[in-house]
């Protein structure tokens, strides 16, 4: 059987090349950025991912590389060497950080009976407020 279309420019040797290549470039405490590696090699950001579903080696490799990469930032973060709010903008959107959400105290629990105001006893008001509640 023959197959047809173009040829494969993106092997499964090719990946696991990458995958090496990642780890090294990684490594180079200089290099920090996903993005930056994606460029240098000629390829999209978005081809990393896309690379990480095909080839489980390229998937381990980018897994480190974004463990790394999240570290470097927070570690250039605490020194000044970046800027604090930049990096947990960054953060937020590469990594998935959230903003804590306050958890309701346990004293607020018990009290969450629902309070409605008195019923005034006399005058205009009383009768208009007895109409509305019946």
């Amino acid at each position: 059987m023959v197959k047809l279309g173009r040829p494969l420019k993106y092997t499964e040797e090719y990946l696991n090349d990458l995958a090496i290549k990642l780890l090294d470039w990684i490594k180079v405490q200089s290099n920090w950025w996903l993005m930056d590696f994606a460029i240098e090699n000629d390829l999209y950001a978005q081809q990393l991912t896309e690379f990480s579903a095909k080839n489980e080696s390229f998937y381990l490799a980018l897994k480190k590389a974004k463990t790394i990469q999240e570290s470097r930032i927070v570690k250039l973060a605490m020194v000044r060497k970046i800027d604090t709010t930049m990096a947990i903008f960054t953060l937020k959107n590469i990594a998935g950080w959230r903003d804590k959400q306050r958890e309701p105290e346990d004293d607020e629990l018990k009290d969450s009976t629902l309070r409605f105001p008195e019923v005034p006893e006399n005058g205009d008001i009383a009768e208009r407020y007895k109409r509305f509640i019946n």
